[in-house]
C-alpha cells in the first residue's frame, strides 16, 4: 500500500473529506468524532503507521482493526445472524470462472458451501470476481450465505488461516426501488447495528480484500426493475471497485440462461467497460441423503419412513415436497406423527401438480386447532380457517404493494385491528389474535436491532397469499381492486397458481375471469406488469379446458407461457407478445398479428389447426439444439411442418434440407463471443480456442470490423481482448443476420 493509497482510504472512512491532512510523513484524521494522530513511515517497502508511541503496524493491519472494526462486525454478525437450524450441506455444479476452468462444462461438487467459501476466498488481484449462486426458490441460496458468512466470522475471531475475510449479507428482495448505497448501509447499521463505515468505506473494505459482499435476490431487482436500474446500480458497484474486491450474488435459476446472450446482454453491457470475471455455482435440488439427514439432525426418528410414505404416495421422488429445502421443513412439522403424514398426504396426493395449495391448508388446519379462544368454556378455535386465510392474505397484500417482504410489528398490529374489527371479533379475541400471531407456522417474528417485524417463513408462502388476495377480487368481479394489485409488480408463479386454484374451487367460470380481466385492462393505460398479469392468470385458466369462442387481445405473456405441458384449444389471440416459451399443446389456436420473442420445439410438441395471421417468430429453437433459427423464411417452413397454418397468401416452402441454421463462420464467432458472459476479457489462446481451425482468419474479421478490440497492455507480452461494442447489439445482430456472418458482421459493425 502506497501512502496515496492510504490517503484515499482514510477520505473514504472521514467524516468529511477536509478532514484528512497528509504531510511530512504526518497523518490527521477525524474519524467518528474521534480525531486521530499518526505517524507513516516506510519499513522494509511496506507502508506502516505508528499511533501515539506504539510500535508500528502495517497500515492494511491498521486499518482492518482501528479504522474498519473489523472484529466488532464478526461479533455482529454471530449475533445477528441466527444460525441455520439443522443446515444440511447442499451440493451443486460449477461453472468456474475462464483463468481456472475454460471449459464451460459445470463440475459436480458435493460440498456447495465449502466451493462457494473457497472460491470467494480467492480474491484476484487486478479483477472483480463475481460469484453467481443459483437454484429455484427455496433450495437453499440464503441459508448458504447465512452459514457461510457465520463461518468466516467464527474463523476470524479464531485467526483460522484462510478466515481473514467477511462475508457480508445484503438481502435485496422486495427493494427494488432503493439504490444499492442505500440497501448495503441500511444492512450494516439496521440489521447488524454496525454503524462504523459510510458506503465509500465499504467500497474500499471490497477493493482490499477484507469484506465480499452477498447481494441475494438479486433476480427481483433485475427482472422487477424494467428501467435497468437495478443492473445501473450493479455495474456502478462493480465500476467504482476499480478492477479489484469479490462479490457474491444469489438469483433464482430461471435467470441465467447460458444459451441465450439476450438475458444477461443488459447486465454484461452496463458492466462494461469494468474487469470482472464470472463463476457460476448452482445449487442441486434435496436428494434422499439430504432428507434422511435433515431429519437426523432434527432428532426426528423416521425420516426413511416418512420420504417412503411421500415419494410412493405421490409417486415422484423428485416432487418439491422432498426436494426443496423450505418444504421439506415444514413436511417435517406435519408429517413427523403418521395421522397427520395420512392427512397431509391425502390432500396433496389429489392434486400432485398443484400441490402448494393442499401443503398449506394443512399447516393453517394445524394452526386452526392450536389457536384456542382461552376465554371460552368450553374452548373453541380463536379463528377458522378462512380467517386464517383473511388474515395471512391481508398482511401478504401489504407487503405486496409496499414493495418488501417484511413488516414492523406496528404495521401488523394495525393490519391485525382491521381484520378483527372486519370479522367482528370483539376485544377479547383481538388480544388473543395478536399475541398468537408472532408464533404463526407460516409467519416468523425477529427483531432487527431494537425493532420487531414479521416476514413469511418463505417467499412462496408469501407469494400464495398474494394470489390468494388477487382471487378473491377477481371472483367478486372486483376490477379496481385487481387493477391495484395487479399494477404493483410481476405475479410470481406460485402466486399465479394459487389465483386459479382459488377460481376453481369457487366455481368462477372462464368467462367470468376474462370479463374482468378486460374491465382491469381497460382502465390500467396498459402498463406492463398488468398486461402480464393478466396473461399469466388467463393462460391457466384455459389449461385443459375447452376455450372455443374466447378471444384474447392486447396482453403480454410471461415466459414459458405454453409451455410446462399447458394444452390449449380454441383461442384467439390478437395483437398478444409472447416472451420465450416453449409450445407444448395448441389445439385449434389462432394468432393474429401476435409476436413470439422466442419459440421452442420440444419431442413432444403437438400443434393441431393452428392459425397464424401476421404473426412473427423472431427466433426458433429445435428439439435437442442450443443454437436458435433466426431465418423468418426457415421459420415458416419448420413451424408449418410441425402443423401450423399461415393465412396470409403466401406460400410456404420446405425447411432447407441442411440442418445446420448458422454457418460455420457465424456458429464459431458465437461461440467465441459467448464466453464473454464469464469474464470481461479474454486471453487470446482462449478465443483460438473457441474459433477453431479458422481462428486467425475470423479473429481478423471480428477486430477489422470493430466487434473486438485490444485491452490496455498487459505486463509481458500476454494478449487480451474486450468486447467493443455492446452484447444488446450483438444478439440484435443474432436475430437478424439469418445465419450469414457476412451480414451479422455488417448489422453489428459501429463502423
Amino acid at each position: 500500500m502506497t501512502a496515496e493509497d492510504f490517503r484515499r482510504i482514510m477520505t473514504a472512512f472521514a467524516s468529511r473529506p477536509t478532514d484528512v491532512d497528509m504531510e511530512g510523513g504526518q497523518f490527521l484524521v477525524e474519524l467518528r468524532d474521534e480525531t486521530i494522530h499518526v505517524k507513516l513511515r516506510m519499513r522494509q517497502g511496506l507502508l506502516v503507521v505508528e499511533e501515539e508511541g506504539s510500535p508500528g503496524v502495517l497500515a492494511e493491519e491498521w486499518i482492518e482493526n482501528r479504522v474498519a472494526v473489523l472484529p466488532l462486525l464478526a461479533d455482529r454478525i454471530l449475533s445477528y445472524i441466527d444460525e441455520v437450524p439443522y443446515y444440511v450441506t447442499p451440493s451443486g455444479e460449477l461453472v468456474d470462472s475462464l483463468d481456472v476452468a475454460p471449459s464451460e462444462d459445470p463440475i459436480d461438487v458435493a460440498d456447495a458451501t465449502a466451493k462457494v467459501t473457497e472460491v470467494l476466498g480467492r480474491r484476484p488481484a487486478g479483477t472483480t470476481s463475481v460469484l453467481y449462486l443459483t437454484s429455484d426458490a427455496g433450495e437453499g441460496k440464503t441459508s448458504l450465505i447465512h452459514q457461510v458468512a457465520r463461518r468466516q466470522a467464527e474463523g476470524y475471531k479464531a485467526k483460522t488461516p484462510g478466515c481473514d475475510w467477511l462475508l457480508l449479507p445484503v438481502s435485496l428482495g422486495g427493494r427494488t426501488l432503493l439504490r444499492f448505497d442505500d440497501v448495503m448501509v441500511a444492512s450494516l447499521m439496521n440489521r447488524l447495528r454496525f454503524q462504523y463505515w459510510y458506503y465509500d468505506g465499504l467500497v474500499e473494505l471490497v477493493r482490499m480484500g477484507l469484506i465480499v459482499i452477498a447481494l441475494d435476490g438479486f433476480e427481483e431487482l433485475f427482472l422487477d426493475t424494467s428501467s435497468g436500474e437495478a443492473v445501473s446500480n450493479l455495474s456502478g458497484f462493480i465500476r467504482a471497485l476499480h478492477g479489484d474486491g469479490t462479490l457474491l450474488v444469489a438469483a433464482r435459476k430461471a435467470y441465467f440462461e447460458y444459451s441465450d446472450l439476450g438475458t444477461q446482454a443488459r447486465l454484461f453491457d452496463a458492466l462494461r467497460p469494468g474487469v470482472a470475471s464470472f463463476a457460476k455455482m448452482g445449487l442441486h435440488r434435496w436428494q434422499r441423503q439430504h432428507f434422511v439427514s435433515y431429519c437426523m439432525n432434527r432428532r426426528v426418528p423416521d425420516g426413511e419412513i416418512i420420504y417412503q410414505d411421500v415419494a410412493e404416495s405421490l409417486d415422484d421422488p423428485d416432487h418439491p415436497l422432498l426436494t426443496r429445502a423450505v418444504l421439506v421443513e415444514k413436511l417435517v412439522d406435519v408429517a413427523s406423527e403418521a395421522s397427520d403424514r395420512r392427512e397431509l398426504l391425502s390432500r396433496v396426493g389429489s392434486r400432485p401438480h398443484d400441490f402448494l395449495g393442499g401443503f398449506i391448508s394443512t399447516i393453517v388446519d394445524r394452526e386452526v386447532g392450536k389457536w384456542i379462544d382461552r376465554d371460552m368454556d368450553p374452548h373453541v378455535p380463536l379463528l377458522t380457517r378462512e380467517q386464517h386465510y383473511g388474515l395471512l392474505g391481508l398482511v401478504a397484500d401489504e407487503m405486496w404493494t409496499g414493495h418488501t417482504d417484511r413488516l414492523g410489528q406496528d404495521v401488523v398490529s394495525l393490519l391485525t385491528d382491521v381484520f378483527c374489527e372486519s370479522e367482528k371479533l370483539g376485544h377479547a379475541r383481538a388480544r388473543q389474535v395478536k399475541e398468537r400471531t408472532k408464533e404463526h407456522a407460516l409467519l416468523r417474528y425477529f427483531t432487527e436491532g431494537n425493532r420487531p417485524f414479521y416476514e413469511f417463513d418463505h417467499q412462496q408462502f408469501r407469494d400464495f397469499f398474494i394470489g390468494w388476495e388477487m382471487a378473491k377480487a377477481i371472483a367478486n368481479a372486483d376490477a379496481d381492486g385487481v387493477r391495484r394489485l395487479f399494477s404493483a409488480n410481476q405475479m410470481p408463479a406460485d402466486a399465479a397458481d394459487a389465483v386459479v386454484d382459488f377460481a376453481r374451487s369457487r366455481q368462477v367460470s372462464v368467462p367470468s375471469i376474462r370479463r374482468t380481466m378486460q374491465q382491469v385492462l381497460a382502465g390500467s393505460s396498459h402498463d406492463l406488469y398488468t398486461a402480464e398479469n393478466c396473461g399469466a392468470v388467463l393462460i391457466r385458466v384455459l389449461n385443459g379446458v375447452d376455450g372455443a369462442g374466447t378471444e384474447l387481445a392486447d396482453l403480454v405473456f410471461p415466459q414459458d407461457a405454453f409451455g410446462c405441458c399447458r394444452k390449449i384449444r380454441g383461442v384467439v389471440f390478437a395483437r398478444c407478445r409472447f416472451q420465450p416459451t416453449a409450445l407444448c399443446f395448441l389445439d385449434g389456436c389462432t394468432f393474429t398479428d401476435c409476436t413470439f420473442e422466442r419459440a421452442e420445439l420440444l419431442p413432444e410438441t403437438q400443434l393441431q389447426g393452428v392459425c397464424f395471421r401476421g404473426t412473427e417468430v423472431r427466433s426458433l429453437r429445435l428439439p435437442g439444439n442450443e443454437a436458435l433459427v433466426y431465418d423468418p423464411e426457415h421459420i415458416r417452413s419448420l413451424l408449418h411442418q410441425q402443423g401450423v397454418h399461415y393465412d396470409d397468401g403466401t406460400p410456404v416452402g420446405p425447411p432447407p434440407d441442411d440442418e445446420v441454421v448458422m454457418d460455420e463462420s457465424l456458429r464459431l464467432a458465437h461461440s467465441a463471443i459467448r464466453t464473454f458472459r464469464r469474464s470481461t476479457y479474454i486471453h487470446e489462446d482462449v478465443l483460438r480456442l473457441k474459433l477453431h481451425h479458422r481462428h486467425k482468419e475470423l479473429l481478423e474479421e471480428l477486430l477489422k470490423a470493430g466487434i473486438l478490440e485490444d485491452t490496455p497492455p498487459h505486463p509481458g507480452t500476454q494478449r487480451f481482448l474486450q468486447l467493443a461494442v455492446p452484447m444488446s447489439e450483438i444478439e440484435a445482430a443474432l436475430e437478424g443476420c439469418r445465419g450469414s456472418f457476412e451480414r451479422f458482421i455488417s448489422m453489428v459493425s459501429p463502423q
